[in-house]
């Protein structure tokens, strides 16, 4: 399933990790499906960026429930990505378009763009 990060949210998240040195962010399935950081931010709690698809904060309890077990799995769990891998895929999107996400339980992919015209 496609998920979704809006990405405004997810620049300031990426700024906060650069202001903090610190090189991971981190992809969490527990309360919804969201990016986050450790290092806090200006208002001294960890930058949350929820993903559309499944936010606990605005949508009802079930919907985002069946959503995250559907698409992270059952059980709670927080994946790293490296700052630079979240960077490179954000710099090959357009203008304005959300950072996007592959997942399954099993798996997940960021989601890059490649322009036409250029080989690979």
């Amino acid at each position: 399933m496609k998920l979704t990060f809006p990405r405004k949210e997810v620049e300031q998240l990426l700024q906060i990790l650069r202001d903090a040195k610190m090189p991971v962010v981190q992809l969490v399935g527990d309360d919804g499906i969201y990016l986050v950081t450790s290092a806090a931010s200006n208002k001294g709690k960890p930058f949350v960026v929820h993903s559309k698809q499944c936010n606990s904060s605005k949508m009802a309890f079930d919907e985002w429930w069946d959503a995250k077990r559907a698409i992270f799995g059952g059980d709670d769990g927080v994946e790293k990505i490296p700052l630079r891998d979240v960077e490179a895929a954000l710099a090959t999107y357009p203008p304005g378009r959300d950072l996007e996400f592959d997942m399954s339980p099993n798996s997940f992919a960021m989601i890059s763009f490649v322009k036409k015209g250029v080989k690979s």
